[in-house]
């Protein structure tokens, strides 16, 4: 095969023009149509294996070629479609990701093809699905007919010939992908095949057994692989070397094979991470034992480093990968690849910072975490130092960057007697040692460059953003060490969020890579005798530090070896403060080195520029190659600015005029333009900086006039209309899935109506989860329990809880559409994809946010200042007035549409997190379908708090933590990554005064604080701890909240704040309380409340065991000596906290608590930084401050080295959740506490309510005695009860208003002489209000009962006369009936009836009396109507 590497590209082309050209004129072509494909196909492998696809795309005669078998459809024989079709796939599947017309016609011929469309080869590629597809049915099929007929040696020879092809071209389809894992595995599975990796052939040919176990491996180790690679890189390696060992020992042949297996494992060593490679250098040697090999792998496996490195060899790996990739291109013609001479260079500087087994784009956010450091003992540390001083917002750390150096002693100026000629000689000596030492370190922006060609995607978003921040250019077009094609980096400035001014009443938030601004590029040509880059950088900002690195610029004088060709972006952001040229923002591209050198930027810049500013020396107008240059420039629809410097001195202005002016007539500028022509010198010398600062900013503006924006989007498009040879970073194929996936689920989001959309979507963390939680308090805290008793009123609650959760289970069994598609490729997505997907989703929410909520900010806005003018002009005070309370109503919804406004990525995982916990709670009910794919999403949560993402404790706005969803999530983490310790550091802070950034920058962290939205609720990252700090920690669990005080909460601001801070401190084993400018109030306030919170905590649950500490940070506090300043009020402050703490232990009868160190831990003298503002200058164009930077590391330090250390925690994973879900049912159970502002307001509003207790009970006490002789008064009379009545009346009115008096005097002179009267001042109005709303409780129920009282003497007065009336009448019923019956002589049975006639008609006039009274009155007549019937006596 080695003949193939020097085949003329030309050659072969002329080949296939010649074989279309006669295949379309030939008569006979649907008879000839197979042998012409097949003739075709052989050209084309050839090609595409050995000079990649890049032909097809200027060359249209393939596509013609296709298009036209494709148009003889109709004229094939049946016995050949078979065959075309089946030719035609293997063209196809050769020509790969090549787009051409007509390509999809020809894929819907060939139906049930494995031919994939360009995006499904980006799934597939890496488990070789099409791979083995293709090796089934182009080589294993003829081999089966080899194997049934006799044996064609011509055919088994063809058979091998494709297997070669196929892995020549699966292979360089991974290298695209940049899969050397995939590389690797696929060349040690093809050695049994005797496949030598050095010539690409087969020593022999194949056989069906041998291909059809290569296919069947490749299938089982290509899944595993992938399997294995979420397991992390020392995982993935000892799995390839397992392989390999495995291979080994089946092999039959490898006595005869020593040296290939020898050779594959070389390779994978100087591919291999930095501890793998450890590991192997010291026990594996080539030849292999293989014995110790396996002992390695089980090092690998487990970690275990068994010596140290060689450094001599790290550098060699990545070459020879370099040569074996570029060599089949070395004859190329008509090609571009990297210059040989040059990637010895090149790679030599990723070799020397350490960089080689991250190369490429291997480094994660989280190996700068445990590898950051201060310290630069050697040229690898460079890397992390710079990570670490980037990620901390320090813009020094791009150019400040510190080299290792020897110290120099004994020199001969140091001797006291050394003489000026020898102290001379010393000066001049260390000058040639500089310029030596200066030979051996490294230019800032080599490093930068290597950096970013190290890191993966994500991170180049995060160092982007760091960049942002500082006001430093971020890459945007990308140098490579492999080719001549650089990347342009769109993904990387996605996040960048830019904020400027157009006018006094219009701020833009937007994406510097979707808002169009007017581009200004600079580029030179030659060599300058003025910096083009300090040009720029003097136009751009008036601030003291260079946002474009140039000549005068720290470490400026070392040669740049991989930064040229790089082109670096910043941004002029408008303000309508500064005093500034430029009215309107800008982005200002730049590129490094020697414009000539580097045609794709030039061109690039051309392509996309407003104005290109293009700087040449006027002594090198006479070279051909820059007059080249600029007559393509000239061609460009861009606008040029000529700046000509002179840095020699021959040239006159006479001169210069005429060079000039015959360099614009070769290039061919008809008509010059004196506002595109700029030059740095005069008659008397060269112009001052400023001057051309003035004059070049001026003339910009000038050209810019008239002139609309471009979008770095939109750059991507011009560089496919244009192929132009860069690479686009969004065309990663994980990042292309990612994209699709997420539009398919934004498909479900209205923007025009955010709020229905939210509701309608996300149903289940609206009302019914609000409800839930508000039943959830209710249960805990017994509210209620007073009408039922408590066993009753919790089943009750528990029944409307299961209610709740039934009707959210009913949403989940048919979810909305948007959640549906968003949990389905949350599962279905894995690795880097699922990232990719969630970042576009952040990407694309936070974009509608930025549109959505300044309309809503304005609105408020404008509803706040009707009523502040309403207020000033009616002086009015009162917050009783009835258009005040409407307007403020008014506010208060727009508020809380502020809040529904809201929506991002956290509102759908909080979603996610309702779903488990309704799924969870009525498992039974649950479909097993349903139930197995939920219970899969906190493991995916897991996974994703491991790679970076933050996870919700507690829903910002229900206020609740859903603890059974982040139990599972942290119990899922515990199985992924075992029972690690964590350190738990949390902040606290009012709103808005920066606590996400701070936690941002000690950690590198990406805690929202863009969008136009604040955080709502608390979240948590995990930090895994630097691998210096040996301070028997694994992971940081860094938790940052919501600000306290916030407006939206309005009236339930109180509860709300004094809950999450507890909870929030209590979770913690450090709390920073993050305070802007000097004054601590806010913070106390809540601090009282805490502390309050936990002693009561501690009492009701003694499990509860709380050791929290603190430290203060106060930004904003300009001072050099403010510790000094501040220290009295901190003492101050902590006299305070210590009174209250102790008046808190009294109230809650906890012994020996007398400071607030007891339950906080804080000392006042070490526990306090002050930091200076967050800017160095005005916004936006101002950097941020060194000193923030730098008091975040001391705070950072600090952490590490004595807090963390002493701390005698020991919270791991499984014991976090168990930790928030205690706390969080305590605070669950407490009510009371939590309604105060602070700790003294408890003991005043509890010393309140005692007074009034005391002063209500005898009001009512006076009343009952004063009634009580009331009572006897109407109960002894017998005549003139209605006169008694009124006079009555009359004295209770006087008697209970006097009570009331004496009660009201009381209560006022409570609230007037109090030790807490500013406190209770603000209770007095309602208790005032309460105690005379008793008082006419009081008097209208002695009323009632007076009257109540006179109706029944008189009920009984009246009754009285009546029975004596009755009696008489009753005895003259009975006598006459007597006397009557006396001679009647009838029987004993008949006289009673008689008598119960003359009883029931005698009942019906009695008065109303008691049953029992009736009866023994019956029985008294009955006797005396018996007596007298006997013996006739009167009655």
């Amino acid at each position: 095969m080695d003949g193939y590497k020097h085949i003329s590209v030309q050659a072969k082309l002329e080949e296939i023009v010649q074989l279309v050209d006669e295949g379309i004129r030939d008569a006979e072509f649907p008879q000839n149509c197979k042998r012409y494909i097949e003739a075709v196909l052989e050209e084309v492998k050839e090609l595409v294996i050995f000079f990649k696809h890049s032909f097809i795309s200027k060359n249209k005669f393939i596509s013609e070629f296709l298009l036209y078998v494709l148009k003889n459809i109709g004229n094939y024989d049946d016995s050949d479609i078979k065959n075309i079709k089946s030719l035609l796939k293997q063209l196809l599947y050769y020509l790969g990701n090549t787009q051409f017309k007509g390509k999809e016609d020809i894929l819907q011929w060939i139906k049930g093809s494995i031919i994939p469309n360009v995006s499904q080869v980006a799934l597939e590629v890496s488990d070789f699905f099409y791979f083995t597809g293709m090796v089934e049915e182009f080589v294993i099929s003829v081999l089966d007919i080899c194997d049934e007929n006799s044996k064609d040696d011509g055919k088994i020879l063809s058979a091998t010939r494709d297997l070669i092809f196929c892995a020549m071209h699966q292979e360089n389809m991974l290298i695209q992908c940049g899969d050397h894992y995939g590389i690797f595995l696929l060349k040690i599975l093809l050695l049994p095949l005797n496949y030598n990796n050095k010539n690409n052939s087969f020593d022999s040919p194949v056989s069906k057994k041998l291909v059809q176990t290569f296919v069947n491996n490749i299938k089982e180790k290509s899944s595993e692989l992938i399997k294995v690679k979420e397991d992390g890189v020392q995982s993935t390696e000892a799995y390839l070397l397992q392989t390999l060992i495995e291979i080994w020992q089946e092999d039959n042949q490898t006595h005869d094979k020593e040296d290939y297996y020898g050779e594959i494992l070389k390779k994978l060593k100087n591919i291999f991470s930095f501890k793998t490679k450890e590991i192997l250098e010291a026990d594996v040697s080539i030849p292999i034992n293989w014995k110790k090999l396996e002992s390695a792998v089980q090092s690998i496996r487990y970690g275990m480093s068994l010596a140290n490195i060689d450094c001599d060899i790290i550098g060699q790996g990545l070459l020879d990968l370099i040569e074996s990739t570029v060599d089949t291109e070395a004859h190329v013609e008509n090609l571009e690849v990297a210059d040989q001479n040059d990637l010895p260079v090149k790679c030599d500087v990723l070799e020397k910072l350490g960089l080689i087994p991250y190369y490429p784009c291997k480094i994660e956010l989280k190996d700068v975490m445990l590898n950051s450091s201060e310290k630069v003992d050697t040229l690898a540390d460079i890397p992390w130092f710079v990570f670490h001083r980037l990620l901390m917002l320090d813009y020094k750390g791009r150019n400040s960057m510190k080299f290792p150096t020897d110290v120099k002693q004994g020199s001969l100026s140091e001797r006291s007697e050394a003489t000026n000629e020898e102290v001379l000689m010393d000066i001049f000596s260390e000058i040639d040692e500089i310029t030596v030492e200066g030979n051996s370190s490294l230019a800032p922006m080599d490093v930068v460059v290597a950096l970013y060609l190290c890191s993966s995607s994500f991170l180049k978003q995060t160092l982007a953003e760091k960049l942002f921040m500082c006001r430093l250019s971020i890459p945007l077009i990308l140098p490579d060490i492999m080719d001549n094609r650089p990347t342009y980096l769109l993904w990387s400035l996605r996040n960048v969020i830019a904020e400027f001014e157009l006018s006094k009443d219009k701020v833009i938030e937007n994406s510097v890579a979707s808002h169009p601004f007017p581009i200004v590029s600079f580029v030179r040509l030659g060599d300058l005798a003025r910096s083009k880059s300090k040009l720029l950088n003097d136009i751009i900002s008036n601030q003291a530090h260079s946002v474009f690195f140039h000549r005068d610029c720290d470490n400026s004088m070392i040669h740049q070896d991989i930064s040229g060709g790089l082109v670096d972006v910043a941004w002029f952001l408008s303000s309508i403060k500064q005093d500034h040229s430029f009215k309107e923002p800008i982005t200002f591209m730049n590129l490094h080195g020697d414009g000539n050198k580097y045609k794709e930027q030039c061109q690039f810049l051309c392509k996309v520029s407003n104005v290109m500013s293009v700087m040449v020396d006027i002594e090198d107008l006479s070279n051909i190659e820059i007059i080249s240059t600029l007559q393509n420039i000239v061609k460009s629809d861009t606008q040029v600015l000529y700046i000509f410097t002179k840095k020699s001195e021959r040239f006159t202005i006479l001169k210069s005029q005429e060079v000039i002016t015959k360099c614009f007539k070769e290039i061919g500028l008809e008509k010059i333009n004196k506002n595109n022509v700029i030059l740095d010198f005069t008659k008397s010398g060269s112009r001052t900086a400023s001057e051309m600062k003035i004059e070049t900013a001026n003339k910009i503006s000038a050209c810019l006039i008239g002139k609309g924006g471009i979008t770095l989007e939109s750059c991507k498009t011009i560089i496919g209309n244009y192929n132009l040879k860069l690479k686009v970073d969004e065309n990663d194929l994980n990042c292309v899935e990612g994209h699709k996936i997420a539009l398919q689920v934004l498909e479900h989001v209205k923007e025009e109506n955010l709020i229905d959309t939210k509701k309608n979507m996300l149903p289940l963390q609206g009302d019914l989860w609000i409800k839930w939680g508000r039943l959830e308090k209710k249960e805990h805290r017994k509210d209620g329990t007073a009408h039922f008793s408590p066993e009753h009123y919790a089943a009750q609650l528990h029944d409307k809880k299961k209610g709740l959760r039934r009707e959210q289970l009913v949403i989940c069994n048919n979810p909305p559409k948007l959640m549906k598609a968003f949990i389905t490729y949350l599962l279905k997505s894995q690795g880097s994809t699922r990232l990719y997907f969630l970042k576009w989703l952040k990407i694309y929410l936070d974009s509608i946010s930025r549109r959505t909520l300044p309309g809503i900010h304005k609105e408020y806005s404008k509803q706040w200042n009707e009523i502040q003018n309403y207020k000033s002009e009616k002086k009015i005070t009162s917050k009783n007035d009835t258009y005040v309370k409407e307007m403020q109503s008014k506010l208060e919804n727009f508020e809380e549409k502020l809040a529904q406004t809201s929506f991002g990525v956290e509102h759908l995982m909080r979603e996610i997190g309702q779903v488990y916990e309704a799924v969870n709670n009525l498992s039974d009910r649950v479909a097993p379908k349903l139930k197995e794919d939920i219970h899969k999403l906190p493991k995916v949560v897991a996974e994703l708090l491991l790679s970076g993402s933050a996870v919700e404790l507690m829903d910002g706005d229900s206020a609740h933590v859903p603890h059974s969803w982040v139990s599972a999530v942290f119990t899922k983490l515990q199985e992924i990554i075992g029972d690690k310790r964590l350190f738990v550091l949390s902040v606290l802070g009012v709103q808005s005064s920066g606590k996400s950034t701070l936690l941002n920058t000690m950690f590198g962290l990406q805690f929202a604080v863009s969008a136009g939205r604040c955080t709502r609720g608390v979240y948590a990252q995990l930090v895994p701890v630097v691998k210096d700090h040996d301070n028997g920690y694994d992971f940081i669990l860094v938790v940052d909240t919501e600000g306290l005080r916030a407006p939206e909460l309005g009236s339930a601001k109180h509860q709300h704040d004094n809950e999450l801070a507890t909870l929030v401190i209590g979770v913690g084993d450090l709390t920073i309380l993050n305070i802007k400018g000097e004054n601590p109030a806010e913070m106390q306030d809540v601090l009282q409340i805490c502390v309050h919170a936990i002693l009561r905590l501690h009492q009701v649950n003694k499990s509860i065991k709380l050791q929290p500490s603190c430290v203060f940070i106060h930004q904003n506090v300009g001072s050099v000596n403010a510790k000094q300043k501040m220290m009295f009020a901190q003492k101050k402050l902590k006299e305070s906290l210590d009174k209250m703490t102790k008046a808190a232990a009294d109230q809650e009868d906890v012994l020996g608590i007398n400071s607030f160190g007891q339950v906080i831990n804080f000392d006042v003298e070490k526990n306090v930084y002050y930091f200076s503002d967050l800017w160095q200058g005005d916004p936006p164009m101002a950097p941020v401050n060194p000193g923030y930077s730098s008091k975040i590391n001391e705070v950072k330090l600090d952490l590490f080295h004595t807090i963390m250390p002493t701390k005698t925690s020991n919270v791991t994973i499984s014991k976090i959740s168990l930790r928030i879900s205690d706390l969080w049912k305590g605070i669950l159970a407490e009510d009371f506490v939590f309604s105060f502002r602070n700790s003294l307001e408890i003991k005043a509003y509890t010393s309140l309510e005692s007074t009034y207790a005391s002063l209500s009970w005898d009001l009512q006490n006076n009343a009952d005695k004063w009634f009580s002789t009331l009572r006897m008064k109407i109960q002894g009379s017998e005549s003139g009860l209605d006169k008694l009545e009124s006079q009555l009346l009359q004295e209770c009115n006087s008697h209970i208003t006097d009570l009331y008096d004496k009660t009201h005097k009381d209560l006022v002179d409570f609230f007037e002489n109090n030790e807490d009267k500013e406190l209770t001042e603000q209770w007095k109005e309602k208790r005032l209000i309460k105690l005379n709303v008793l008082k006419e409780d009081i008097l209208m129920m002695i009323r009632k009962d007076c009257m109540n009282e006179i109706v029944i003497r008189k009920s009984k007065v009246l009754e009285q006369v009546e029975l004596r009336k009755h009696k008489e009448n009753i005895k003259s019923k009975a006598r006459d009936l007597a006397i009557e019956l006396q001679s009647s002589g009838i029987s004993p049975r008949e006289l009673n009836n008689k008598f119960d006639n003359l009883w029931m008609e005698l009942l019906e006039k009695l008065p109303g009396r008691r049953i029992d009274e009736k009866l023994m009155l019956k029985v008294k007549l009955n006797k005396l109507y018996m007596t007298c019937l006997k013996t006739n006596t009167p009655f």
